[in-house]
């Protein structure tokens, strides 16, 4: 063997970051505060895609959940009990 023989050398993986889950208690105002931030940046996503596949659960008039389906995007709102359209 010698010192000048070519190594085969794999390149680094990625670090992906390590999902984290939250859960807190707050009050209605800053919880809606949140959900508006969380339905703009859901908006501007749905705006990027072409075409999207909308799923929904419906029981008479009331919505029991609804997805916004695409090939690297979903997003699912799930109502319990029930929204009235």
């Amino acid at each position: 063997m010698n010192n000048l023989s070519v190594r085969r050398t794999r390149p680094a993986k990625p670090i992906r970051p390590q999902a984290v889950e939250l859960s807190k208690e707050t009050n209605s105002e800053t919880a809606i505060e949140f959900l508006d931030q969380f339905v703009r940046e859901a908006r501007k996503e749905i705006r990027k895609r072409e075409k999207l596949t909308m799923k929904g659960k419906f029981h008479k008039t009331d919505c029991d959940s609804v997805s916004f389906i695409n090939d690297n995007f979903s997003l699912t709102i799930d109502f319990k009990g029930g929204m009235t359209l």
